[in-house]
């Protein structure tokens, strides 16, 4: 799910944290979850629907994609 997030935005008091990376998947110690939004949305709501392609139908900013993930094994360093 891709949704637009200078609507989703939650500003912070202390933006750079040891843990910044892991922030995407489940927000920083003390701080606010960086997604207005619940987690899990928006699968945490009753689906509209039997399956998940009826779900994605009702909307007209949603679609589906098929998508390969492919382990390399290749760790990058990062630039700081």
């Amino acid at each position: 799910m891709i949704s637009d997030y200078t609507g989703d935005e939650v500003l912070q008091t202390n933006p750079t944290d040891v843990c910044a990376d892991s922030s995407s998947f489940c927000g920083l110690k003390d701080q606010l979850y960086p997604d207005k939004r619940s987690m899990g949305f928006p699968f945490d709501r009753t689906l509209n629907g039997d399956d998940l392609q009826t779900f994605v139908e009702t909307y007209e900013n949603m679609s589906m994609s098929n998508i390969v993930i492919k382990f390399t094994d290749t760790i990058v360093d990062r630039m700081r």
